[in-house]
């Protein structure tokens, strides 16, 4: 695995130091109970982490178990979907649509939400963003910040021209698409990994 830095934790993402700390116990109270597990899965791929894998082969990578896949009808959040949007895309190029979402655990004081739509802005191409209704402050960041510690529009523009711009890096995310996909298919490297662990619980 690469070298990681401290300040990139994930218990540190927060500012409050007694969310950090609930946060750290309650990673390290999870972690415990897989020390004495003979077999691990989880939802990743050989192609994404092949070194990892390879130092630890009691960890089978069964995925990505996608939603797309999922039977039933998913429970799985708090808020209405808002479709709203689907109509605007349906009228856009093919690609060319940035898809901008940071998950459910990232939070952003008003400054810095203010900035990130104002470098989206900047970059002049059409953009969805995802939001949650509850953003309240404070964000984990890996970017250039001023004084103050915010992420400015002009670096956030910056860095989205170099990762659009990049030659062959669609070509790239395409074939990296394209091979994870293949581990999950019949025969794939995830589909095999599923079959060996129902196989192991049998015996």
């Amino acid at each position: 695995m690469p070298v990681m830095r401290t300040k990139d934790f994930s218990w540190t993402c927060v500012s409050d130091e007694l969310t950090q700390k609930l946060f750290f116990k309650f990673l390290v109270k999870s972690v415990k109970p897989t020390k004495s597990a003979d077999r691990l899965i989880c939802n990743s791929s050989n192609w994404l982490e092949s070194e990892t894998f390879a130092s630890y082969p009691d960890i089978l990578p069964i995925g990505p178990l996608l939603a797309s896949n999922r039977l039933g009808k998913s429970t799985g959040h708090f808020w209405r979907e808002d479709s709203g949007c689907l109509a605007w895309l349906d009228q856009q190029p093919q690609n060319s649509v940035i898809y901008v979402a940071f998950g459910s655990f990232t939070v952003f004081d008003h400054n810095q939400f203010q900035e990130l739509a104002l470098g989206l802005d900047l970059i002049n191409r059409p953009f969805l963003w995802v939001v949650q209704q509850n953003i309240t402050e404070d964000v984990h960041n890996a970017y250039r910040t001023d004084d103050n510690g915010i992420i400015r529009r002009e670096e956030i523009k910056d860095k989205l021209e170099r990762v659009l711009g990049e030659k062959g890096f669609k070509e790239r995310v395409l074939d990296l698409q394209a091979k994870i996909l293949d581990s999950v298919r019949e025969g794939g490297s995830s589909d095999q990994n599923l079959h060996d662990f129902l196989a192991w619980i049998k015996e």
